[in-house]
């Protein structure tokens, strides 16, 4: 049977009907999802590649390199690089960029990532709880995927360490091991600095939640009673200012100001606190009643039933008093004219609860960039060919940007694999595990069509198989992504030491495919 419901302007919509929009709503988020990773991860990989050049490849051939058209176009600057890294060496090339992309991956993660017990739902911990961009989820998956993803490169650190390995210089088996281990500290070193300063910003830009947090963690100390910090977990579905107010994380001289800003409602709110004390400690049977009026009428916006009712009555509990509160709280001109926010979540709303029509110009937006993008990168490929300030690392590097956004989208859909392995290995990062060990295997084969063919092959033929390698294959592969599921992975050592496993098996693995492949040509 279908069940007619009814719109806003009187139209009926069937289940059906309604079964539908929501799935031309899903593909619209997805066709978003993936034009702003596409975008992001042209980006990453430019800047992978002038961050590689800039610390070492530049130092190697100066007159071949990409970043010599941006700092040296006339050629007569005296820039000459950093040289710190090296295709020869331990310090392998791309070391600085991984390093970048996991600093950056650690500051962009979730307040439940990095274990903020009061604030588990903040998509960007270090941003304020009500800003704007906490609701752009979209551009949070294009920063993460996109960018940081196609910043940070396994293939190419295997491919450098394979050819290090098997180069038969003296010492070189050693500088290959050091690689992939100074690579894979470097990338977790930074990973979890990135994390700290999210950390740091979030205490800093939310500094009532930082004290909440402090309550929570020493809730054995000598000043802090089990009980007092117990309370937020029966508060944790309120808003952040009454779970602040009802917990008493405010002090007191800021408890006296908000009196003077908005008398009424501080008024009706202080009611109901002192109606409810003697029932919020631990040991009271009716807590669990008294934590679901207030979720009743703070967050569902709906009248409590009538056994709840009859509890508080029975206890004595000043419900209209909270009514009235939840009543004014929106309509008041207090709170409009107060500048303290009864509510940080009215601006990530606005993004959780996007219509159809602006989700449509959203992705016409994201499809106008990306195409600009891509669009000028071309442009700067073909128009330039014959200069004389033009160099074929310089096509390269544009044409490079173009083939990071299959990678970076392959890579994106394979993560959805993660965790969906069945039995005992259900904890192993599946699908990431694939696209590193795909992406190496792809980098090293066009390393060796290059090292036997790139005399015989066209000019757009060597460009298009280094675009390859450095694109397509540097944004299949990612670091950062590797060592933010490794740090999750330790979690759990030493019960389990699945984040080892994890690390050494996609190297080691990663490391004896290519060696197999490239080890008989060289």
């Amino acid at each position: 049977m279908v069940v007619q419901l009814k719109t806003t302007n009187d139209t009926p919509l069937t289940t059906d009907n309604k079964q539908q929009s929501s799935s031309n709503n899903s593909t619209i988020t997805l066709i978003i999802s993936a034009l702003y990773i596409s975008a992001f991860a042209i980006c990453g990989t430019l800047f992978r590649v002038l961050i590689g050049t800039l610390f070492g490849s530049y130092c190697e051939d100066p007159t071949q390199n990409a970043i010599k058209h941006l700092f040296d176009y006339s050629n007569k600057s005296s820039f000459n690089g950093i040289c710190l890294t090296s295709a020869q060496s331990a310090l392998f090339v791309d070391l600085p960029a991984n390093m970048v992309g996991s600093l950056l991956m650690g500051m962009l993660q979730s307040g439940l990532v990095l274990g903020l017990a009061n604030s588990n739902n903040v998509p960007i911990a270090w941003l304020p709880i009500g800003h704007r961009f906490q609701g752009m989820d979209a551009i949070h998956l294009a920063f993460r995927t996109g960018f940081c993803g196609s910043i940070t490169t396994f293939s190419s650190w295997n491919t450098q360490m394979v050819t290090l390995l098997t180069s038969g210089t003296q010492g070189s088996a050693a500088q290959a091991i050091f690689g992939y281990i100074i690579g894979l500290e470097l990338a977790l070193a930074s990973y979890t600095i990135g994390k700290h300063i999210a950390i740091l910003g979030h205490r800093y830009l939310n500094p009532l939640h930082a004290r909440e947090a402090d309550i929570m963690v020493n809730n054995n100390s000598s000043t802090m009673t089990p009980e007092h910090a117990h309370h937020f977990v029966y508060h944790r579905d309120l808003p952040d200012f009454e779970r602040h107010y009802l917990t008493n994380v405010f002090y007191k001289e800021e408890v006296e100001q908000l009196k003077e800003d908005i008398p009424m409602l501080m008024e009706e709110l202080e009611k109901w606190k002192k109606s409810t004390q003697d029932h919020r400690n631990l040991s009271c049977n009716v807590r669990g009643d008294l934590s679901n009026i207030e979720r009743c009428l703070l967050v569902e916006e709906d009248e409590p039933n009538d056994l709840m009712l009859n509890v508080a009555q029975q206890a004595g509990w000043d419900v209209d008093a909270l009514r009235r509160y939840a009543h004014g709280k929106n309509s008041s001109k207090e709170c409009n004219d107060s500048s303290i926010s009864l509510d940080d979540k009215s601006c990530r709303s606005d993004f959780s609860s996007s219509s159809p029509i602006a989700d449509a110009d959203h992705a016409v937006f994201a499809a106008i960039v990306l195409l600009v993008t891509c669009g000028l990168l071309i442009s700067s490929a073909l128009l330039t060919e014959g200069h004389k300030y033009t160099s074929q690392n310089y096509q390269t590097f544009c044409i490079s940007g173009l083939f990071a956004v299959p990678g970076a989208l392959m890579r994106w859909r394979l993560s959805k694999l993660n965790g969906k392995l069945q039995g005992k290995y259900q904890w192993l990062p599946v699908g990431t595990f694939i696209a590193n060990v795909t992406a190496s295997l792809i980098s090293i084969s066009v390393t060796v069509v290059l090292d036997q063919f790139s005399n015989d092959l066209p000019y757009w033929g060597v460009i298009s198989l280094v675009a390859v390698k450095t694109g397509l294959a540097g944004s299949l592969s990612t670091v950062s992504s590797f060592v933010a599921e490794i740090d999750q992975l330790l979690k759990s050592f030493p019960m389990h030491i699945w984040g080892y496993i994890y690390a050494t098996g996609t190297i080691f693995l990663a490391c004896i495919l290519c060696v197999t492949i490239y080890a008989p040509v060289i």
